[in-house]
């Protein structure tokens, strides 16, 4: 439980300060997902791939993702990402584990995205 919660701050805290580097955004803590994107394209990828999580097909999702953020000059991918990893976050614990998904994978794909990003210096901080 205490692990959790931990796991849980960690990753809400990790995109946040993401976000707000690199792009200036704030999250709002009732609407993760609510951010203005340049490209609708960006915005549509987002919200399939919220929608198939929410459908539980997870892996699914992450799949498509990692396809999508592939190239580390299009920041609107990482966005997409950061905030794709942030709904996530906010599902319990229970849905997850259902979906043979677990909150450590969270962190994993939000460290991994920042890699491919060349932020991997700012994952360090966590």
């Amino acid at each position: 439980m205490f692990e959790d919660d931990y796991l849980l701050r960690l990753i809400k805290e990790m995109v946040r300060t993401v976000l707000k580097l690199v792009f200036n955004l704030e999250l709002k803590d009732d609407d993760p997902v609510s951010v203005v994107f340049e490209s609708e394209n960006a915005e549509k990828m987002l919200y399939m791939l919220t929608d198939l999580a929410d459908l539980g097909f997870i892996d699914d999702a992450e799949n498509q993702l990692y396809d999508f953020t592939q190239n580390p000059k299009d920041m609107e991918a990482l966005k997409v990402a950061l905030l794709f990893y942030s709904h996530l976050n906010q599902m319990d614990n229970e849905f997850l584990e259902d979906h043979d998904y677990s909150r450590d994978e969270v962190v994993s794909g939000v460290k991994d995205v920042l890699e491919r990003y060349h932020l991997d210096s700012m994952s360090a901080l966590f």
